[in-house]
């Protein structure tokens, strides 16, 4: 156990006894990396998605005003003229 080397024992709670084992925890650690990454593409990808979808929602929204409005200038003119 004298060449047994802890690594990040707070995080792992394992000691790292070899190179091959050293190699796999530094893997493992990049791979959390990535993980995180993503993980944080995908929250700014999902909070472009409601900030589209609510715009989206309030064309749609004064679309349909303009289409009264409209309505109600035709409507106007037929009586009028």
């Amino acid at each position: 156990m004298a060449d047994l080397e802890t690594f990040d024992l707070e995080r792992f709670g394992v000691p790292v006894s070899n190179k091959e084992n050293k190699q796999l925890e530094a893997a493992v650690k990049e791979k959390e990396k990535h993980i995180t990454s993503c993980q944080i593409k995908v929250d700014l990808h999902k909070e472009r998605i409601d900030a589209v979808t609510e715009h989206l929602k309030n064309v749609k929204q004064e679309f349909n005003h303009t289409l009264v409005r409209k309505g109600a200038s035709y409507s106007y003119i037929d009586r009028v003229g």
